[in-house]
């Protein structure tokens, strides 16, 4: 009998390797799967919108000012944003954007994103006891969950951080010296405004609620060098919002009027699109294996309803009356006592929402006392729902197209034109640009000065600078509430086919020298320098100085 029970803990011994061995071949062939498009050129594709005319940029000009390249500072606006105003400027892991080349500092950073991400999702999962291969397959999911790995680890490094708390309490010596020293590099990697602020709201009801642990002390030393850790990798923005004499422009963020406004209509479609869209583009994609997985153990196993499943339900609710309350007018009113909170994009709560449902399932599993039953068809909707996050993902979905050799979407250095720009940036030099027709931020990704752009910060006083600009051209575009209540965006808007209503004398007044258009313009104040074949067309204008003196 002895000899028979050391065989079967052998046996259990070799399947556990084996288990290991088969989950780290498949994590492996997944991670080549997944980034072998971005081999080939053509396939070299991310999502545009906040991606490529925003954050890219953004990351691109901090790498340049790590590597003392301090003319970086005038790319942006034509140096009206200071160097301590861009976001990420203090994370550590925005080191990796020391690569001069910007795609490569891209790809590493995504894969250092997607790896933490996985990371605390398969260790959350290994403590609760859930089996390897489900642990794997949860990771997977969640990690590529996340469309935007250019914000760090403002969503995934969360699971992680409650996985280093829960293991806080019984660290000694190094160990906990090591556990210190990550929530601490962690945190300083999480942007404050995005989900920053929320997490420290609600990571201790999690631990306390969601994982049943006991808030000891050192728990609350780890939970305040994590908020530290925060603090001081956004301490330049907070120095920018109140230490700084300039206003910045979110402080005249507004709500867009509504008609008609229906909060429970309101709830209903934002519950709908939560299960069946994507209205929280910006961190996660829809995320339907996952709520269904909860509404239905919920609804049909009674005797699995227990406290930790309401918690999480109730926080999921929690999270679309925030979002409702911040998106609609019923927020006003605090708005307005609180201009400050527009900066800080509070109604940003949603950035938790694949964080928050990838922690119910696996506390709910764990509440359910996992069986074979329950990883027939946890598998089931794991295989369904990672299959549809890669659908979901940029350079996957363009390979059929790109099989059959149709046309795909704009890939990375088609997007930002580096050919042609290089020769805009020959003959324009240091003088800035403004973009018309084109999207503004390519000029400085490839190192021209441009007067427009995207940027979450910037002065109020140059937003109405900037408006003598478009004040005529705005009037026929669906834009005026936009740029005026929103604001990121400082863009020469204009009507479709009539760029003429721009005002260029007051571009040249803002620092602009030259206009790079789209399109052809017939203007006084312009002369054409050249016009470049591509795969849109490009004409180079000099603003005359003769014609806009005084």
């Amino acid at each position: 009998m002895q000899e028979l029970f050391k065989q079967n803990k052998r046996t259990s011994g070799i399947n556990k390797r084996s288990y290991f061995l088969i989950s780290v071949t498949f994590v492996l062939l997944f991670i080549l799967l997944y980034y072998l498009p971005w081999v080939f050129n053509q396939l070299q594709i991310i999502q545009i919108d906040d991606n490529l005319d925003g954050e890219v940029v953004v990351n691109k000009i901090i790498g340049q000012l790590y590597r003392g390249e301090q003319e970086a500072l005038f790319l942006a606006l034509n140096g009206q944003i200071p160097g301590y105003a861009l976001p990420r400027l203090l994370h550590p892991l925005s080191l990796i954007y020391l690569f001069p080349n910007s795609w490569l500092s891209y790809v590493l950073t995504d894969i250092v994103v997607r790896s933490i991400a996985f990371v605390g999702i398969y260790l959350l999962a290994s403590l609760s006891k859930l089996p390897k291969y489900i642990c794997t397959m949860l990771g997977l999911c969640f990690s590529t969950s996340i469309s935007f790995s250019v914000y760090l680890l403002s969503v995934a490094g969360i699971p992680l951080t409650i996985y280093l708390l829960i293991n806080l309490k019984k660290a000694q010596g190094s160990k906990q010296i090591f556990i210190l020293l990550s929530l601490l590099l962690i945190g300083s990697n999480i942007s404050f405004a995005l989900s920053g602020l929320f997490i420290m709201v609600i990571i201790l009801p999690i631990l306390l609620y969601g994982f049943k642990e006991s808030i000891t002390k050192k728990l609350i030393y780890g939970y305040l060098l994590f908020c530290l850790g925060i603090f001081l990798g956004n301490v330049n923005i907070f120095y920018a919002q109140f230490l700084s004499d300039i206003t910045w422009h979110r402080t005249e963020w507004e709500v867009f009027k509504l008609t008609n406004y229906s909060f429970l209509q309101e709830l209903l479609v934002i519950t709908k699109s939560v299960i069946l869209g994507n209205p929280f583009y910006h961190v996660t994609y829809s995320l339907p294996f996952a709520v269904f997985t909860i509404i239905s153990f919920f609804l049909v196993f009674k005797y699995y309803r227990t406290s930790t499943l309401y918690f999480y339900i109730s926080l999921l609710f929690f999270l679309f009356f925030i979002y409702i309350f911040s998106r609609t007018s019923l927020s006003s009113p605090l708005r307005e006592i609180a201009p400050y909170l527009n900066s800080f994009q509070w109604d940003r709560f949603y950035f938790l929402y694949s964080t928050i449902v990838f922690l119910a399932i696996i506390a709910l599993f764990k509440a359910a006392e996992f069986n074979r039953r329950h990883s027939s068809i946890l598998l089931l909707l794991i295989s369904f729902q990672l299959g549809y996050n890669l659908f979901q993902t940029p350079h996957i979905k363009e390979v059929p197209k790109f099989l059959l050799n149709e046309d795909i979407s704009v890939n990375f250095y088609e997007f930002y034109r580096t050919s042609n720009y290089k020769s805009i940036h020959q003959i324009v030099g240091n003088d800035a640009v403004m973009s018309v027709g084109i999207d503004p931020m390519i000029a400085p990704m490839n190192g021209i000065r441009a007067v427009d752009g995207y940027y979450v910060l910037y002065p109020l006083s140059y937003k109405k600078e900037f408006k003598t600009v478009i004040s005529d051209s705005i009037i026929g575009t669906n834009n005026a509430e936009y740029f005026e209540k929103w604001g990121n965006r400082v863009y020469a808007f204009y009507p479709k086919g009539n760029p003429n209503l721009l005002n260029f004398c007051s571009a040249y007044r803002i620092g602009a020298r030259y206009i790079i258009s789209s399109g052809q313009i017939v203007n006084q104040v312009l002369t054409e320098i050249k016009t470049f074949n591509s795969r849109d067309q490009i004409i180079l204008y000099k603003i005359l100085t003769t014609k806009c003196h005084n």
